[in-house]
């Protein structure tokens, strides 16, 4: 991983390419981190772009590396592929290659709100193999973050 120390807060997006300029063999993990991301716990966000012979070409939304996540299948190119990714009300809207491949997802069964204080990072994961990713025009942009709902007052009659 790799984690600017730039507090980025809990709503933003990322735009950017990323390539596997080698691997030893074919399955690779790129993506994004978010929050405060440490190996220890799963207490963050994590977007993942990926391949293995156990799932097959899919993008990810999850709690950590773990397994809380929600999947889509998709089918990544072998040289450049872009992404842009929105993290907004703890909801996910994520496109691949100029198509939609998450909307409004959740990272597994429940909403995790990440505080003022979360941090964006690159990451990339070998699953036991080789393997190098190279990253390109990565951009980031804080979202105002909306005010929350004021609570409906009944009346005493």
């Amino acid at each position: 991983m790799l984690v600017s120390r730039a507090r980025v807060g809990s709503e933003f997006e990322v735009k950017g390419e990323f390539e596997v300029v080698g691997s030893s063999t074919p399955d690779f993990q790129a993506g994004l981190v978010m929050g405060l991301p440490e190996m220890e716990n799963s207490s963050w966000l994590a977007f993942r772009m990926k391949r293995n012979s156990n799932e097959g070409d899919i993008v990810a939304f999850s709690h950590g590396w773990s397994v809380q996540q929600t999947t889509q299948p998709i089918a990544l190119r072998k040289d450049r592929n872009s992404f842009q990714f929105r993290l907004q009300g703890g909801k996910a809207t994520a496109l691949l290659n100029g198509a939609e491949v998450l909307r409004d997802a959740l990272p597994g069964k429940r909403v995790m709100i990440l505080g003022p204080d979360a941090y964006v990072g690159l990451g990339a994961y070998n699953d036991m193999n080789n393997t190098t990713i190279r990253y390109r025009n990565v951009q980031l942009r804080r979202l105002a973050t909306r005010p929350a709902a004021a609570p409906v007052a009944e009346d005493d009659e």
